[in-house]
């Protein structure tokens, strides 16, 4: 088993963690694998493995990530193409995605060598932007949002959903959620709670200039 190793590098907290999990790791003789980034925050001896974060999730059996919901957002993002699951260490302010505290570390790493766990599957959404060569590619677990950006004014977004035309809003910009992310941004606008585990997702306009312009889930 290979477990790969993200954390906060901005959080001193996090990388002192950190060094803590790999001792367990070590302890327990499993196999770990540094995102690149560490590089330069831990002391890491000559026969450690790194790799880039979109490399780390076909190389691991379980990813780990150590800070707070945004840390874990940003693995998510990266290491979604590869379908490998995410385990959440929380040591930053909010902890609604992690999953382990610190003083539980040992003994998740003896649940995960023992396959005494359970995956919990989350939706995320696959966004591209532009067409061809000049086509970017993304995943999210929370949300995608298109805004107005600097502007002051509003913005005008034609909506469709299958081909279909939904609606034209005009609006400071439009959400669109997973279940996993209705209690982030699209809640603050008045969207829905949605359980986390539904295979469904969430428009919601932030600030329409309309009455009648409400957030809609689809399947």
């Amino acid at each position: 088993m290979n477990i790969g190793i993200v954390g906060n590098t901005s959080k001193p907290s996090a990388l002192q963690i950190i060094e803590q999990f790999t001792q367990v790791l070590e302890k327990h003789k499993v196999s770990c694998i540094y995102a690149n980034d560490l590089i330069d925050h831990l002391h890491l001896g000559p026969s450690s493995k790194t790799a880039t974060l979109s490399e780390l999730g076909f190389l691991c059996s379980v990813v780990v990530s150590f800070g707070g919901d945004g840390t874990f957002l940003s693995t998510a993002r990266d290491i979604g193409p590869s379908g490998t699951p995410i385990l959440g260490v929380n040591v930053g302010t909010l902890g609604f995605l992690t999953e382990v505290v610190v003083h539980e570390l040992e003994e998740t790493v003896v649940a995960l060598i023992e396959n005494r766990f359970s995956l919990s599957e989350r939706m995320v959404l696959h966004v591209k932007i532009g067409e061809g060569d000049n086509e970017n590619s993304f995943f999210a677990l929370n949300d995608v949002v298109l805004d107005r950006g600097s502007g002051s004014r509003l913005i005008d977004i034609d909506t469709q959903v299958n081909g279909r035309f939904l609606n034209s809003y005009r609006a400071d910009g439009l959400i669109i959620s997973t279940p996993t992310g209705s209690t982030a941004y699209s809640l603050s606008v008045g969207g829905p709670l949605v359980v986390p585990d539904l295979d469904a997702f969430i428009i919601s306009p932030i600030f329409p200039h309309s009455l009648n312009v409400r957030p809609i889930v689809f399947a």
